[in-house]
């Protein structure tokens, strides 16, 4: 469900620039590159996917195509990756995330003559990494309080790791806006922007979502072994396992989005409103194959604490609605049900006004 970050933009940036010392400018993909990218491939499927058997199922798929002439009309980067992605999903119709993709080189600057040393690549690329996550708030754009005392907190494109090395990273950021919403009486989780993130996130977001240590489900990886996680303890105040809570989906919600929504629908801890999700329920890592693609493998199955998996399934909202009417449904649902539980005469009869405003 989640991808490991990091390490995953050093490789796109450092490949990218791989790519710009052997090509200026526009790369062709010709018969004899394509072999080559197919048996880089090959190598990696057989080294990290997560399912051994499967693997061999695509490679022997993939050279067959190849060999066919199926390929040959890709004679750009760009579209070899996405026949070869296309080509991935007929083989193995329940792996959503099996992705190659193309990395356009950078211009090369008139006055650099001399290769940078990698080195000074690999500070340059978490350097960029580093303020396109700043950038971007650390995956959490917004967090704001709705009229009637409702949090809304937007989960945004990408969620990045917790932490880099020992030092915290966008861990502040999600510990402040969890805390943030810690005294709303009512709470949506926008995720209908997320495409999925680290492994880390998901459990530190929806820890402030439980009142104890609930388990979110089992992970397998490629030799079988099965780790289980849990969300933990949280410093500071936190919204909690009880009151009314709202989750926003759309169908490009995907990994990391799925997984907070699939933990919170097996513990009937929250309402899902929107569309159904993508479905992706394994996380894995991006492995350079040459000539600037870069493939996706999976190397870990996840399931929900009920044993079911996502993949190529997705969740399905418990009130299915156009992604751009859920967050005006949820916030009237979410006024409905403080409304229901408002002794208050006069409190209850402002909720009621709100319930019936556009947001």
């Amino acid at each position: 469900m989640r991808i490991r970050v990091f390490r995953s933009a050093l490789v796109v940036l450092l490949a990218s620039r791989s790519l710009v010392a052997q090509n200026t400018g526009s790369a062709t993909i010709d018969p004899l590159a394509r072999s080559s990218i197919i048996d880089s491939l090959a190598a990696q499927l057989r080294r990290h996917y997560v399912r051994p058997a499967v693997a061999e199922s695509l490679v022997a798929g993939l050279r067959e195509l190849n060999t066919s002439g199926a390929f040959a009309r890709a004679g750009t980067p760009e579209t070899f990756a996405a026949t070869i992605t296309a080509a991935m999903h007929r083989i193995v119709r329940d792996d959503a995330h099996l992705t190659v993709r193309f990395t356009p080189p950078e211009p090369k600057p008139v006055a650099s003559a001399v290769a940078a040393a990698p080195i000074e690549e690999r500070q340059r690329a978490r350097a960029a990494f580093v303020r396109d996550a700043r950038e971007e708030s650390f995956g959490i754009p917004e967090v704001r309080t709705l009229p009637g005392n409702v949090g809304y907190v937007r989960v945004g494109e990408f969620l990045y790791q917790t932490m880099m090395g020992t030092e915290p990273f966008s861990r502040p950021t999600i510990v402040a806006a969890m805390q943030l919403v810690a005294e709303r009486d009512a709470l949506i989780l926008d995720l209908r922007e997320n495409r999925g993130g680290h492994t880390a996130v998901p459990s530190l977001i929806l820890s402030y979502l439980f009142d104890r240590p609930t388990p979110l489900g089992s992970s397998r990886a490629r030799d079988g072994s099965v780790s289980y996680g849990s969300t933990f303890d949280v410093v500071g105040p936190k919204f909690g396992g009880t009151k009314p809570l709202f989750v926003l989906t759309s169908d490009s919600t995907f990994s990391a989005g799925e997984g907070i929504a699939s933990a919170l629908r097996a513990a009937h801890r929250a309402r899902i409103v929107g569309a159904r999700t993508r479905g992706g329920a394994s996380s894995g890592d991006f492995y350079a194959i040459g000539f600037g693609l870069r493939a996706f493998i999976p190397d870990e199955q996840h399931f929900d604490a009920n044993g079911a998996s996502l993949e190529s399934v997705g969740v399905t909202p418990d009130v299915i609605v156009s992604p751009s009417k859920a967050l005006d449904l949820a916030y009237k649902l979410a006024l409905d049900t403080l409304a229901k539980l408002e002794p208050d005469a006069a409190r209850r009869a402002k909720l009621d006004t709100l319930a019936r405003r556009p947001l």
